[in-house]
């Protein structure tokens, strides 16, 4: 077999191998003696049956099989001669073969590039604080208090701190806020909601004018309120707008935290004030060591990205778009986001989604490809690992998921690669960062 490349792009190619007739007579005569021995053909023992029955008996099946071994060959054979990476194929051709005649199997695949992991030890790592204060210690544990807070009604005006049970409608002119901003409704009108009075609270959307004008309300009592959103809110219809509330209430409660006392302890597995402190400042340390570590991560991973410069398959970048996709649309249903609206956004959702597969591939091939260079390798037992996690997860037994991955060679492979990612990734930190590097 002769094999001929032929470049479409940088990544793409097809792989042009040429069959002469004497290796298609060749093989169809190994496919006639194989389908010899099993043939059950009336009055002939098996191996004994005359080709032309076999013929007519078996053709289509004999033409299917020598096509299924020439073929294979030929694509083994390309690969063994070229040296190629090839991460997908698209196509096969030509694989029709007729005793004694050359044939050309033209196979389009899609190859992995060419990749020079980048040297980013230049890289100037954020400085990120893994120091607990004592202030830290006091928020976590107003925090854990706050969370077991009970909430009693009170015949009295609301003060900070307190919730109240509320309703309002929100108009710009004679315009209801709500037919502006009819994905974000908290912005335009809500019945009987919970507010916490006072000041507003970081990552809860709200409107500001209705939490402060809270304070001092009590049941019963109704009055405006008004909004001036800034310019640049991240609301793009309510931007440099004014807006005024109708607001009423209907209930107040006032927060009781918690007696930090024996009961309270022993809920939270502690002996102790002194026991609980401890363990808070430990868990505080250990989320600023991963915050400072996913930093350092995603640093590290725009510097790989941003130092490369290759093209993707297209293939890969298709499927890795679709998966990304998916996930900006989960994203958007699960923030209330409408069909509707998903629709008159798809073409930047498109967008988006490429870049960000792009951007993905070209990083776990850059990886990849530092992990083949230190020769980095993964044991079966961390494979094991990343199994019985998945199992306890997923909540099913560890033998039927084995089970399962066994039927897919390619999971496990999968698993590997994702591994190999991980330990790069951690062996590029470790070199910047010494010893400080990936603690929590």
């Amino acid at each position: 077999m002769k094999v001929e490349v032929k470049e479409i792009n940088e990544t793409r190619k097809q792989l042009l191998v040429e069959v002469s007739g004497d290796e298609v007579a060749q093989e169809e005569q190994n496919v006639l003696g194989a389908f010899s021995r099993e043939a059950d053909i009336k009055g002939f023992r098996k191996g004994k049956a005359p080709e032309h029955m076999l013929r007519s008996k078996y053709g289509k099946n004999i033409r299917q099989e020598l096509s299924q071994r020439l073929g294979t060959r030929a694509y083994q054979q390309a690969l063994k001669e070229t040296q190629i990476d090839v991460v997908n194929v698209l196509n096969l051709e030509g694989n029709e073969f007729t005793s004694g005649e050359d044939a050309t199997v033209t196979i389009t695949i899609d190859a992995k590039p060419e990749i020079k992991v980048p040297d980013v030890s230049d890289v100037e790592l954020e400085e990120v604080s893994t120091e607990v204060t004592d202030q830290d210690v006091e928020d976590t544990l107003g925090q854990l208090l706050n969370e077991r807070a009970a909430f009693e009604p009170v015949e009295r005006a609301a003060q900070a701190g307190d919730y109240v049970k509320c309703s309002y409608e929100g108009k710009i002119g004679e315009d209801p806020v709500s037919e502006l901003v009819t994905d974000r409704p908290a912005f335009g009108t809500q019945t009987s909601t919970w507010e916490e009075a006072g000041e507003p609270k970081e990552g809860i959307p709200s409107v500001e004018a209705i939490v402060r004008g809270l304070v001092d309300m009590k049941a019963g009592d109704e009055k405006d309120v008004e909004q001036t959103f800034p310019e640049d809110f991240d609301v793009e219809a309510l931007q440099g707008k004014t807006a005024t509330y109708r607001l009423s209430v209907e209930e107040v409660r006032e927060k009781i935290l918690p007696e930090m006392d024996e009961t309270f302890f022993k809920g939270l597995g502690v002996k102790n004030e002194e026991d609980l402190r401890k363990g808070i400042r430990i868990n505080v340390e250990q989320q600023k060591k991963q915050k400072a570590n996913s930093t350092h991560r995603r640093q590290i991973s725009e510097a790989l990205q941003s130092r490369s410069e290759f093209p993707v398959p297209e293939s890969i970048h298709e499927q890795e778009t679709q998966e990304v996709l998916q996930e900006l649309v989960n994203i958007n249903h699960r923030q209330g986001i409408t069909e509707e609206q998903l629709e008159q956004n798809k073409e930047q959702l498109h967008s988006v989604a490429q870049e960000s597969a792009s951007n993905r591939i070209k990083l776990r091939y850059i990886l990849l490809q530092h992990a083949k260079d230190k020769e980095l390798g993964v044991e079966d037992k961390e494979v094991q690992s990343v199994i019985v996690n998945e199992a306890m997860r997923q909540q099913v037994k560890v033998e039927d998921l084995v089970k399962d991955i066994r039927k897919d060679p390619s999971i496990v492979d999968g698993i590997r690669q994702d591994i190999l990612v991980e330990k790069a990734l951690h062996e590029i930190l470790h070199a910047i960062k010494g010893e400080d590097c990936c603690d929590g």
